[in-house]
């Protein structure tokens, strides 16, 4: 009997115990620097940005601040097209 593959298209297809690519920079949380709001704490330099000062200043949330980190997450895994910038080499 041949294990049947199971297809990932989405960060909510995936369960537990699954292999994914994480970073320990993301983990560790958002970096605030002077253009808005970036994916960790090696800054400006190496770090996606995540939210820009216009978004701040028109008001965002925590949850749009969640939801571009998980954006980010699925991206780094190959599940989303956005620009993962540095993250994909460091």
């Amino acid at each position: 009997m041949v294990a049947e593959e199971r297809v990932i298209n989405s960060i909510e297809d995936l369960k537990p115990n699954d292999i994914v690519k994480v970073c320990p920079h993301l983990e560790i949380g958002c970096s605030f620097q002077l253009d808005g709001i970036h994916a960790c704490c090696l800054g400006t330099t190496l770090s996606p940005l995540l939210i820009s000062n216009e978004e701040i200043q028109n008001g965002i949330t925590y949850e749009t601040i969640g939801e571009r980190r998980k954006k980010l997450f699925a991206a780094i895994n190959g599940l989303d097209k956005m620009d993962i910038g540095p993250c994909a080499t460091c």
